[in-house]
């Protein structure tokens, strides 16, 4: 899981995973050279081309960059979180509660000094102002996941290919709902807002 859903690049492994059972169903006819052309563009996800499988490649190094690039912003998020929720020099709270980021930020003065923690100024505006950043960059994954299966459907050229593909990706991610049901954790694996 990456923020709330799957990685983009978990589309590729798709992708490669269904290619190489697709090539072990087609050997024997790859072989033979009997496989079915529409065409001439390969029907099957076994008969990409050498420029789809280049531009599937190209595509796959550009989003795992993009993804590198959330991750970085996410880690340098959380660091200054922490650093305006506890300022250096500032004692951590005497209490044993461990407080979320919510309930900082929606938490009242007169709260906060009733359970030792002590809020400076601003910091209810700024750990707003973290949450906001935080929902950005969910909305940029949630972006380059659909950017990424926009394109990646792209790349495949017959309506075979594209069929084989869509079907796959969704039992993919019919089974990961399911799951996530089953382990009771649906606002976060599906994305509903109850």
């Amino acid at each position: 899981m990456w923020l709330g859903k799957a990685r983009p690049s978990m589309e590729f492994q798709l992708l490669y995973a269904l290619m190489g059972h697709k090539v072990e169903e087609e050997l024997e006819q790859l072989l033979r050279q009997a496989v079915a052309v529409d065409d001439g563009k390969a029907t099957s996800l076994a008969a990409l081309s050498a420029l789809q499988l280049t531009q599937l490649n190209d595509l796959h190094t550009e989003t795992l960059k993009e993804e590198d690039r959330i991750d970085f912003e996410i880690a340098k998020l959380q660091q200054t979180l922490a650093e305006v929720i506890y300022p250096k020099g500032l004692p951590l709270p005497s209490t044993n509660k461990i407080l979320t980021a919510h309930e900082v930020a929606t938490a009242s003065s007169t709260h906060a000094a009733d359970s030792g923690i002590a809020l400076h100024g601003n910091l209810q505006n700024l750990v707003r102002e973290k949450l906001d950043a935080m929902r950005e960059l969910s909305s940029q994954a949630d972006r380059l996941r659909l950017k990424t299966f926009d394109q990646l459907v792209g790349v495949l050229k017959s309506p075979y290919q594209k069929a084989q593909y869509l079907l796959a990706a969704a039992k993919l991610h019919i089974a990961l709902r399911v799951a996530c049901i089953s382990f009771g954790t649906t606002r976060v694996c599906v994305g509903s807002q109850n």
